[in-house]
């Protein structure tokens, strides 16, 4: 927007702002670059205890003020650090304050290590509530890692009680848990790219084989089992990748070329901006490539993202992502403990390959109505493929090379949008926030496993029609209503009350065969037998948090507690048949339990960071296989696989995380930064 229609917005806000507070006190801050240009990812804290602020825009506003001197402490990334000291003099005092932010001079000889840590006290997150509940923020900028490689265990480093699985050496797919659940894909957690999801199918399938370059993230959100009332289903709760936005300048452009044993090459490379009337742009394309340290190990990914957000009034703002990535691999198979014991680099497998193709779209609309509104509507989809070729079977089977190889092709369709609003009011002069929202999603996705032909290429056509063993169709469907508030008792006390509604119905539709051969290979029986499975059902989950806040000087302190139930929804594999010696449950369920938190944390302004919380995760009616005997009309007893809810389990322990600046102990101003830090957790469990 141009400069007068900023002015007239920011007086606009100012004087809603003011109104709004019937004539309470109040300090507004708006943030600005040396340009005149609008700043939105600013960080204003202060020492005073008890005062809530809330943000439209580039404007901040702390309300409810009492007479008295207040300290700000203020940054902004890539701009230099600001303190204002600003003092009420009376009782309906309405100031204004214009922020400057000064950019760093960068010399190719100073290299600019000290960033602002964002803290994780607070009650809003961009569209989320976050009072009393345990979250993490990364920010991938100030990482000292391995970005070309996604190293997850330096990336997720500082996140209590992650286990991480490593299935590639280039950090292509990540497979994180927490708490005890199976890391698997990150399949116990949902996951998101700002804000939406991009997993195969977020109930039904929740796998994520997509997994954004860490160069062009800007922050991980790790949100615990709490975040179940605003995201839905998930033990482990959720993480969001939230990506690079845009660049200060108007126009910049970056790359990065790593090279790296076993001949691995990464091309990262990005362009990105954002113009006078406000609109940012931000896109990549990257290119990895490599072998594993085993022979039938090559891979080869493609990567492209393209963001623009472009402000349509002073009121709404819309954002338009699209992702791509194709990934094909080689896979080596696996070694059984002996062949491992004899030589862990050899391969038994010439002949199965891996691909992945991923493309989602999305749309946001940001809706600002006025300044007690705050509205975002996320439309998205997916279309993705994920085949596999080859020996599937058991690492024991040796691979006859003029046998036909084995298939599974998933094609995965949906479609979705997630609306929350979030909503700022007072209740006897205590700032009070509601969030609310909705989501409707609807997804159409196909499992198909069959023979092959009997070569050695990346080759995923099906031989014949009658070499498909099972073919299955999953529509899925799911509505979901939500409301949390957080409601301040006092300066210190806050609690969080929510809820969710949630409707699914999970469908399975398709057909098995059961192919019978004599000694000679001659075909015995060749049945077909169709099965058609719907599990509807409509269940409200809900939950409740408390935090006590004490701040003081620099430091912030909270101890926070929360108790909110989960869910995890029947999978499409929980409901598909394979072969006649295995039975389906028809009475299956979801798995439900409830995450429980107490911790407490603190924070001390660039300076320490500490979080110690205790936890507990009961997880209900877990999906498994068991031997189960059934009569026979010609068999009196017959003894299957049988599929069901089968088992409970327990988890609970300690949390542990604590990282201080330890180059502060000397040096006040030190161009360098060294930092200590360290991570741990007890655990104990029972199924």
């Amino acid at each position: 927007m141009g400069i007068k229609k900023q002015n007239i917005f920011i007086t606009f806000f100012l004087f809603i702002a003011s109104s709004s507070t019937l004539l309470a006190a109040s300090i507004s801050f708006v943030a600005k670059n040396t340009q005149g240009e609008k700043l939105e990812e600013v960080y204003i804290y202060t020492s005073n205890p008890g005062i809530t602020s809330r943000q439209v825009r580039n404007v901040f506003v702390f309300e409810n003020l009492e007479i008295g001197t207040y300290i700000f402490y203020i940054s902004a990334d890539l701009h230099k650090n600001q303190t204002k000291t600003v003092t009420i003099r009376f009782k309906d005092e309405q100031i204004v304050e214009n922020i400057v932010f000064e950019e760093y001079n960068v010399t190719l000889d100073t290299i600019e290590l000290s960033k602002t840590k964002t803290t994780n006290i607070g009650d809003l997150s961009d569209d989320i509530l976050t009072g009393s509940k345990k979250i993490e923020s990364i920010n991938v900028q100030d990482i000292n890692g391995n970005k070309s490689t996604n190293n997850a265990r330096q990336i997720f480093g500082k996140s209590p009680l992650t286990n991480i699985v490593v299935t590639d050496g280039a950090g292509i797919q990540l497979g994180i848990g927490a708490r005890g659940l199976d890391p698997s894909r990150s399949s116990n957690f949902t996951i998101r790219q700002n804000g939406y999801d991009i997993s195969a199918d977020a109930l039904g399938y929740p796998e994520s084989y997509y997994t954004p370059p860490t160069e062009a993230l800007e922050k991980i959100e790790v949100l615990r089992g709490a975040a179940s009332l605003q995201y839905g289903t998930q033990f482990g709760g959720v993480v969001n990748f939230k990506l690079i936005s845009a660049y200060d300048k108007p126009f910049a452009i970056k790359s990065r070329q790593t090279y790296g044993s076993y001949n691995l090459f990464n091309s990262f490379n990005s362009i990105g901006g954002t113009t006078q009337k406000g609109i940012k742009y931000f896109a990549y394309y990257q290119r990895k490539s490599g072998k594993d340290y085993r022979p039938n190990a090559e891979f080869a990914l493609n990567n492209f993202y393209g963001h623009i957000q472009m402000p349509i009034s002073d009121k709404i703002i819309l954002g338009l992502d699209q992702t791509y990535m194709n990934y094909l691999s080689h896979q080596p198979g696996g070694l059984t403990d002996a062949e491992f014991e004899v030589n862990p680099r050899q391969s038994n497998r010439t002949r199965n390959w891996f691909e992945i193709k991923w493309y989602v779209p999305a749309l946001t609309v940001y809706y600002f109505p006025n300044a007690k509104w705050t509205v975002s509507s996320k439309f998205f989809g997916l279309v993705a493929e994920r085949n596999s070729v080859g020996n599937l079977g058991p690492i024991n089977r040796s691979d006859d090379l003029l046998s036909n190889r084995d298939i599974i092709l998933g094609k995965f369709k949906n479609v979705g949008n997630e609306t929350r609003a979030i909503y700022d009011y007072k209740i006897k002069q205590k700032q009070c926030y509601l969030s609310t929202g909705f989501k409707a999603y609807t997804a159409k996705n196909q499992s198909i496993q069959g023979i092959g032909d009997n070569a050695s290429d990346a080759n995923f056509t099906l031989k014949e029609d009658e070499n498909i063993n099972n073919d299955f169709t999953f529509p899925n469907q799911n509505l979901a209503f939500f409301a949390e508030n957080i409601f301040h008792l006092g300066a210190k006390w806050s609690i969080t009350p929510g809820m969710r509604l949630e409707h699914i119905n999970t469908n399975a539709r398709g057909y098995y065969r059961n192919k019978t051969t004599d000694l000679a290979g001659n075909v015995l029986e060749n049945k077909l037998t169709n099965e058609n499975l719907n599990l509807p059902r409509t269940f409200v989950i809900s939950g409740i948090g408390a935090s006590y806040r004490l701040k003081d000087s620099l430091k912030t302190k909270e101890i926070y507690t929360n108790l909110t139930q989960n869910y995890r929804s029947v999978t499409f594999s929980d409901l598909r048949t394979n072969n006649p010696s295995l039975v389906i449950d028809r009475s299956i369920h979801d798995e439900k339990g409830y995450n429980f938190d107490l911790g407490y944390r603190a924070i001390k302004f660039n300076k320490y960071k500490l979080d110690a919380s205790f936890f507990v995760l009961k997880y209900n009616d877990r999906i498994g296989e068991t031997l189960k005997k059934f009569s026979d009309p010609v068999i009196v007893l017959t003894t299957k696989r049988y599929r069901s809810n089968i088992a409970d389990a327990l988890v609970y322990g300690l949390e542990f995380f604590g990282e201080y600046k330890i180059s502060d102990m000397w040096c006040d101003s030190c161009n360098y930064q060294v930092e200590i830090f360290g991570n741990t957790a007890l655990v104990n469990s029972r199924y």
